[in-house]
């Protein structure tokens, strides 16, 4: 502003602010804020030029008209209100209203904060006040504030997955120490040991699905989830569980529901480019689901062609169905715990939210149609990828008898640091007629190995006092690299096994540990 201007605003001005807040600033601009002043008497409005930015005014004609046209209605009522307060009572006042209006054939919409400030003058009463643009201000408070809804929802979902978690492991812990002490009191007939053991057996299996349910879906968060995609016969993993499951509905005392398995005629579908095991936990997870909640009818299982680019996989149920409250949220980690705890329906409530997550990272998506009283289908589609082979080479899990292995000139290393583990190592090889030898730490190991000559294979934990499975192997193969060592551990993920793998191990078992596995893998060296 020129000295001269400056000169004439002190001699004449009855107002000397007015000429002030038209003049533009550059912090206004910075701050998204304007100054405006309003003359009670002739109901002249004046704006700076930070006003007229925020409001997108070129000029200053008709300015109420168009301010009233910008403002929605119900906040239009609340500024004539707040107006006419100030010149009333003469008190300060700060209102926010919403503005919208189309630029550029765009829809805009604005969050504002003004101020004012009632000031007596001699001539003509003024309102001088700010105008601030605070619409980014209020979206980042929404998105707060849902975040912090969304927190306080999932801790709540975690706190109820928790006291769910403690009533799901007591309760099949219950079941198996019970029928231990049952079976250790003496006294029971040989069909109830049978009875009672498959009851700990099946309890057993309950706690590690619950286990490794968690452990996955700690994965999935920390992103260490890897998927392997190779050739799949789509016909033998599905048939696999088809037989799987006709078993098992037995175990469950659910021999009167049905279960069929629909596989399409088409051969060139029956091999497919997928992660087989993935494939697998998916399938799984879907047939338990229905298994667990249906108690009459059939269910119903397979894949069928839906396009020329994708598979449809499907499990189909006669249970009590879904509400629609409930579907909504079937596939969202823990709330499962929400609709059924307390019921007759076990479970860690995390199944149905790792399928959702395998399947994505396959490319696919998950979905469900639910009536209540008539059943549930559970849908998932997969981008068809299929291969051109028509064979491929399958391995096979056969049942094994454990006479039929003799390794009575063997020699084997038992490395594990837990008594029990040993001795359920020695109860599985006691009809093999191999000799073992058992070390508590990988430093013990490593003594008995440099001092006995005669060891044809080592069985190393890998979690142990004084030096681990991963040091003791390394030392090992130092200087007996022909000696076979194979890892059995709890630990499971991805890395572990690349760490086995790293260290020298030769194989890798996962505990609890598979017998017929762990004899293949023993019968693999042993052999003669």
């Amino acid at each position: 502003m020129s000295k001269k201007k400056h000169k004439k605003e002190k001699k004449g001005s009855s107002s000397p602010t007015l000429k002030v807040f038209n003049s533009s600033s550059i912090c206004e601009s910075l701050l998204s804020i304007g100054s405006w002043n309003l003359t009670t008497n002739d109901k002249k409005l004046s704006l700076s030029e930070g006003c007229k930015e925020i409001l997108d005014f070129t000029d200053e004609k008709n300015i109420i008209k168009d301010i009233k046209e910008y403002i929605t209605p119900d906040d239009f009522i609340k500024l004539e209100s707040a107006f006419q307060k100030i010149i009333k009572d003469k008190t300060d006042q700060i209102a926010e209203c919403k503005v919208t209006y189309e630029k550029y054939g765009a829809r805009i919409s604005k969050t504002l904060k003004i101020k004012a400030i009632y000031v007596k003058q001699k001539d003509n009463n003024t309102i001088f006040g700010t105008l601030q643009d605070i619409t980014d201000f209020r979206r980042n408070e929404d998105d707060l504030i849902k975040a912090k809804e969304k927190a306080e929802q999932s801790d709540r979902l975690k706190t109820a997955f928790l006291a769910n978690l403690s009533h799901e492991i007591r309760t099949p812990m219950n079941a198996i120490i019970g029928f231990t002490e049952l079976i250790n009191i003496g006294g029971l007939s040989t069909e109830k040991k049978q009875e009672y053991s498959n009851i700990i057996l099946h309890k057993g299996k309950e706690l590690l699905t619950m286990v490794d349910d968690i452990i996955e879906m700690a994965k999935f968060e920390s992103g260490q989830i890897n998927i392997s995609k190779s050739e799949t016969n789509l016909v033998k993993l599905l048939t696999e569980l088809f037989q799987y499951y006709k078993h098992h509905r037995t175990n469950l005392k659910k021999d009167k529901i049905e279960i069929h398995l629909s596989i399409p005629p088409e051969k060139s579908l029956q091999h497919f480019y997928t992660d087989p095991g993935r494939l697998q936990q998916v399938m799984s997870v879907l047939l338990d689901n229905a298994l667990r909640f249906t108690e009459k009818g059939y269910i119903q299982f397979g894949y069928e062609l839906k396009d020329a680019k994708n598979l449809m996989f499907f499990v189909k149920d006669t249970g009590p169905g879904i509400s629609k409250d409930t579907l909504k949220n079937i596939f969202t980690r823990f709330r499962q715990i929400e609709t059924l705890s307390n019921k007759k329906y076990p479970g860690s409530g995390l199944s149905l939210s790792i399928a959702k997550n395998i399947v994505e990272m396959l490319g696919g998506k998950i979905s469900c149609e639910s009536v209540p009283g008539e059943g549930s289908t559970f849908y998932f589609l997969l981008p068809l990828n299929i291969t051109d082979k028509n064979s491929e080479k399958e391995i096979t899990k056969e049942s094994i008898n454990i006479k039929n292995f003799n390794w009575k000139n063997k020699v084997i290393l038992v490395v594990e640091d837990e008594e029990v583990n040993f001795r359920f190592i020695e109860a599985v090889l006691d009809d093999t007629q191999v000799q073992l030898i058992h070390a508590y730490n990988g430093k013990q190991g490593v003594g008995l190995c440099k001092s006995i000559n005669k060891i044809d294979l080592i069985l190393m934990d890998i979690k142990m006092p004084d030096m681990d499975g991963f040091d003791a192997c390394k030392v090992i193969k130092e200087y007996k690299k022909s000696i076979p060592v194979i890892a059995q551990t709890a630990y499971t993920l991805p890395e572990s096994r690349k760490q086995c793998k790293d260290a020298g191990f030769d194989e890798y078992i996962a505990k609890p540990i598979d017998i017929e596995l762990l004899l293949t893998t023993l019968n693999k060296y042993l052999s003669d």
